[in-house]
């Protein structure tokens, strides 16, 4: 009879940035970058079809945008990198607003 292993599902933590605007987040590593974009829905009340997530490092975008359907664990993204103490840094783009996605 196969063992079953239980793995706990970990909270991940995540400051969101746009311009002079952080939105700090914390989120289950199982969800995905588009329910990272529902919560930023409920804060900003823009759509998540006009909002693209990348990833930030040191303050500058890295060439990676998030892909709405990958978990977030998936994306690179865990309990070692996004901690309450130092969360992951997001970059967000808006669209109609100056930015282009």
């Amino acid at each position: 009879m196969p063992e079953k292993i239980f793995r706990s599902v970990r909270e991940l933590f995540f400051e969101v940035c746009r311009r002079k605007t952080h939105i700090f987040i914390d989120t289950m590593e199982s969800n995905k970058v588009y329910d990272l974009k529902k919560i930023i829905e409920g804060i900003l009340k823009v759509s998540p079809d006009n909002q693209q997530l990348f990833k930030v490092k040191d303050g500058r975008f890295i060439g990676e945008i998030l892909d709405d359907s990958s978990a977030l664990l998936d994306s690179g993204f865990s309990s070692q990198t996004a901690r309450a103490q130092q969360p992951a840094l997001i970059g967000l783009a808006l669209r109609g607003q100056g930015t282009a996605l």
